[in-house]
């Protein structure tokens, strides 16, 4: 018995049907599907742009659209209609509002691109990470110790995902760093290692007592830290309080 090839079948299904049929299929499809597609982005623009309007008449922002380049405008109308999650209406919303304000950050069309790849719980991920790194620059701000903030212990901070938000989270953090939201940083440390000898002087007591190991190990961590892209991006939708 001679084998059936799916392609031939295939073949065979086109040809069997009129050409001015199948095009008739394919108008009505691309109509009923591009009726609801247009419907769908309308409303998701609507919403968008109602909570844009929400932020000027809540944070009393004066809107000039004239400072909104036409590339951006087209750059956010294209993507902002791609979502109907509210979250990520509210990331466009307020890049909306802060560009028609003149903010230098959030008129960067590189934001967009970023935003409109992210799925609420990288929005949620990236808002809490954003406050946390606030909260820490905040406290240093106010110590002797106020550096630059090196960022979050990799191993560490998994933990605390897993354990607030759990283990779905985690796929967050690594679309967050694919998108350059967060970059890895390997740091270099050098640790103290105390050898025998040393513990055996240690013990006699006397000024050996005192003394630090005299051997060091280097030791590598991995840390987690917003991109200069990354830092744009808070700064961009971060809200007066």
């Amino acid at each position: 018995m001679e084998k059936l090839n799916p392609v031939d079948i295939v073949r065979a299904g086109k040809e069997a049907v009129p050409s001015a049929v199948r095009h008739t299929l394919t108008d009505a499809w691309n109509i009923v599907l591009g009726n609801r597609v247009a419907q769908w982005q309308l409303e998701n623009i609507v919403k968008t742009q109602a909570k844009s309007k929400k932020l000027f008449d809540e944070l009393g922002l004066k809107p000039n659209l004239d400072k909104i380049p036409p590339r951006y405008g087209y750059a956010w109308f294209e993507e902002a209609a791609k979502h109907d999650e509210p979250d990520l209406q509210d990331l466009f919303a307020t890049l909306l509002a802060k560009a028609a304000s003149g903010d230098e950050d959030a008129l960067d069309t590189r934001l967009l691109e970023i935003v409109t790849k992210f799925t609420p719980a990288e929005a949620k991920l990236f808002h809490y990470l954003a406050d946390a790194v606030e909260g820490i620059e905040n406290l240093k701000s106010g110590s002797l110790n106020h550096g630059e903030f090196a960022g979050f212990p990799l191993q560490s901070l998994k933990s605390e995902i897993v354990d607030k938000f759990g283990d779905a989270y985690l796929k967050a953090l690594e679309h967050l760093i694919s998108v350059g939201v967060i970059q890895i940083i390997y740091m270099v440390t050098n640790k103290s290692v105390e050898t025998v000898h040393d513990m055996m002087e240690r013990s006699k007591g006397g000024l050996m007592a005192f003394a630090k190991p005299h051997i060091t190990q280097a030791e590598m961590i991995t840390m987690l830290n917003f991109s200069a892209l990354g830092k744009s991006l808070i700064e961009a939708v971060k809200l007066p309080r």
